[in-house]
């Protein structure tokens, strides 16, 4: 199902939960028990702050719709319609040359993608990033995803604030969002449907110059995260990892497209779209 055909299987009835990482449940308890995660959520929730950075998206950045952009709103609503999302988000461009999006807001979520991802990005592989956004609104990661995001704001609105973020809860904080992150990409290849795509977009996001698209070689890079892989394995260097993961937003990319790529071939990916036979045009 990895072809180059652009026609997408409709997932009727799509759960979360159909897709999402193994480890994803067991650590949404743990936060769920963690007393100082829960207080930190409070605070930014007395003090507004996911409606404060919702104002700060839609105030700065174009609103897709319908009738502005309408070939990006699109795509947008094909990868709602794909994963089975009945109550579409607004979508946002914010100017910015990185390739990124993220989605933020826990009971009226919004998804920015950067306008740096529409000029790079083929049509099919922002069909993967936001298909990867929404996975994050379906299977409820905005309120972690809030966490991480307010917590800058929380401390300057509260000096001493760091002082209840211990360790540990900060590290299970980190390990959710990095969980949560390839859960999402899951979603995000179940919305592009091709393995190729959702790969050739994280070469690009790695860095590859944008002269040179045209020379993009998926054999060496996965060359490349076997080879991480392999490096990895070494427990010294899954300690460095650990701590180095700690301060990036994101897993790094090598490591997310071995990890999309191992489950692609595992087979679940197929069992997914296999349940369901209707077919869109794209």
């Amino acid at each position: 199902m990895s072809g180059e055909n652009n026609k997408k299987v409709i997932l009727h009835g799509l759960e979360s939960v159909e897709y999402e990482h193994n480890d994803e449940a067991e650590l949404i308890k743990a936060l769920n028990r963690n007393v100082i995660i829960n207080k930190v959520f409070d605070i930014a929730s007395e003090y507004g702050i996911e409606r404060a950075l919702v104002l700060e998206y839609t105030g700065s950045s174009i609103e897709v719709t319908s009738t502005n952009l309408s070939d990006i709103y699109n795509v947008f609503s094909s990868a709602c319609r794909i994963l089975n999302i009945a109550n579409k988000p607004r979508l946002y461009v914010e100017n910015n040359y990185d390739i990124n999006a993220f989605a933020s807001g826990i009971n009226n979520p919004i998804v920015v993608i950067t306008s740096g991802a529409i000029e790079k990005l083929t049509k099919q592989e922002l069909l993967s990033v936001m298909g990867h956004e929404l996975g994050h609104i379906k299977s409820r990661h905005m309120k972690y995803n809030l966490l991480q995001m307010a917590l800058p704001y929380i401390k300057n609105l509260i000096p001493g604030i760091g002082g209840l973020l211990t360790e540990g809860a900060m590290i299970l904080l980190y390990r959710f969002n990095r969980i949560a992150e390839l859960t999402a990409d899951r979603a995000g290849l179940l919305a592009c449907q091709n393995i190729d795509v959702i790969t050739t977009k994280f070469i690009k996001q790695s860095g590859y110059p944008v002269s040179y698209y045209d020379t993009i070689n998926t054999a060496e890079f996965a060359k490349q995260y076997n080879d991480f892989q392999e490096i990895n394995e070494k427990a010294f260097t899954k300690l460095v990892n650990t701590l180095t993961m700690l301060h990036a937003t994101h897993p790094w990319t090598v490591n997310r497209a071995k990890e999309i790529n191992s489950w692609y071939a595992s087979g679940e990916y197929d069992e997914i779209l296999s349940r369901r036979i209707k077919l869109i045009g794209k």
